[in-house]
């Protein structure tokens, strides 16, 4: 693992970009929660989205269905979490201003 991890709830295009800046000490888990797998594969591989995926099936029939999505209160989307080499989280955010200020917090580490 790098000195900074980012966790992203959902697929994010400008990730693979994040990735190329900070390559020497990002790490990325991405999180899709989504009701189909496989287009979740498509986008992963057409944006080489090569860093560690984990898919949780959306269920709209039981939208409380995924422990993980209710523990870490996820209610938009992307939502992005920064936890330093200690596994302390240093930023919590969602949408567009969450891009500038992890980029704001990268060049500060």
């Amino acid at each position: 693992m790098g000195d900074i991890s980012i966790v992203s709830i959902w697929v994010s295009l400008w990730l693979p970009k994040l990735k190329y800046e900070y390559k020497n000490n990002l790490s990325i888990l991405s999180i899709a929660y989504d009701k189909n797998k496989q287009n979740v594969i498509d986008y992963t591989l057409k944006n080489e989205m090569n860093w560690v995926q984990i898919f949780i099936e959306k269920n709209m029939r039981n939208r409380n269905n995924s422990n993980i999505i209710n523990q870490l209160r996820i209610t938009e989307y992307p939502t992005l979490i920064l936890i330093d080499n200690s596994n302390k989280i240093i930023f919590r955010g969602t949408g567009i201003m969450a891009i500038q200020n992890i980029r704001n917090i990268l060049n500060i580490h």
